[in-house]
């Protein structure tokens, strides 16, 4: 599983959606005993060996996958971009003369390695606001890609496991 961005700021998000999404397969495996998880650090030593980047596409997902020798694999990317306003009338709502509008996109995908069939994808983008519609404080960017990551880990579950978990 190889979830990365194009910054390394987004590469942390990546990590932190990877380390989520690993937990859930985890926790599904416990369950239905379907999956088998193969550690990242094996795929990272893999994409390192081979000169890939780290901001993965389906056909070198596939081609670490061959190398991994699984059935398939799970690869991503998370990006987080941060727009800045300034305008002294939002000090008192964020303590600051300044605005955040965060853009968050997580995309997960499950490709067969033999066929390179997807099993199952997840792609959404949201946009935050620092001050909420009614004037109050919004959602940080940490919160706002911590939301989306967990919306679409939990979406992406319900697409690959056999029976309704809450992951």
């Amino acid at each position: 599983m190889q979830l990365a961005g194009e910054t390394p700021q987004d590469e942390k998000w990546g990590d932190i959606a990877a380390d989520k999404l690993a937990a859930a397969l985890n926790h599904a495996s416990q369950i239905h005993k379907q999956f088998t998880l193969h550690e990242r650090k094996q795929f990272r030593r893999i994409i390192d060996e081979q000169g890939l980047s780290r901001v993965i596409d389906a056909s070198a997902a596939r081609k670490v996958g061959r190398l991994a020798g699984v059935h398939a694999v799970i690869y991503g990317t998370v990006s987080v971009t941060i727009a800045q306003e300034a305008n002294s009338s939002w000090a008192a709502v964020r303590g600051s003369g300044h605005r955040l509008f965060c853009s968050v996109n997580v995309s997960l995908t499950m490709d067969e390695v033999a066929t390179g069939g997807t099993i199952a994808a997840v792609a959404a983008t949201r946009q935050y606001d620092s001050i909420a519609q009614d004037g109050k404080k919004g959602l940080s960017a940490e919160q706002a890609a911590r939301r989306l990551i967990h919306e679409c880990v939990g979406a992406f579950m319900a697409k690959i496991c056999p029976r309704k978990e809450k992951f």
